[in-house]
């Protein structure tokens, strides 16, 4: 009689559900890993994107920190006079470029025609190429344009086209007003 009441008093699993138990815990372990490596192998894939947005904020940026003057900064009305001594129009004036410290450009709408081929890819004010950019191609086109009643001889614009490797293109535009006659 006390053999048959030990026996009943024992506690423990069997060696089925052993085996059940590890057989569940593999199949929730690969479900879970299988997740984790297509969620990494797949967060490579949007560096080439979020390259060209960075690389086309920098350069609608640069151009947004130009003055929009009537008048182009290389000449600028006489004290007293309405008249420029150059009119400021889409494109850069004879001379001027992106990479000339002595000529640069001086108004948003010098940008207009602007582009950087890949390769070399994206620049520096310098002419210097940016190391890792090369495969990256940028333009920029500038048009008048009216807004909200500002009348298109005093608002600009802006587009930036960034176009990276594999991917699409990448395009930021921008509205700039004239804010100083």
């Amino acid at each position: 009689m006390d053999r048959v009441l030990s026996r009943s008093r024992q506690h423990g699993v069997t060696l089925v559900e052993t085996l059940l138990v590890i057989v569940l815990g593999g199949i929730v372990l690969a479900s879970i890993a299988g997740a984790i490596a297509f969620a990494g192998g797949r967060s490579g894939d949007s560096w080439p994107l979020k390259q060209s947005l960075a690389v086309a904020e920098s350069v609608l940026g640069e151009i947004a920190s130009r003055p929009f003057l009537a008048c182009d900064a290389d000449g600028p009305a006489p004290p007293g006079s309405g008249t420029c001594a150059i009119a400021d129009a889409i494109g850069p004036e004879s001379g001027e470029s992106r990479y000339g410290y002595a000529t640069p450009f001086d108004h948003p709408n010098d940008y207009h025609g602007f582009s950087m081929p890949a390769p070399p890819g994206v620049r520096k004010l310098d002419g210097a190429a940016v190391a890792g950019l090369a495969q990256y191609a940028t333009d920029v086109t500038v048009a008048a344009q009216s807004l909200d009643g500002i009348p298109a001889a005093e608002g600009l614009w802006v587009t930036v086209t960034v176009t990276g490797p594999g991917g699409g293109p990448v395009r930021l535009q921008s509205f700039v007003a004239r804010y100083a006659p």
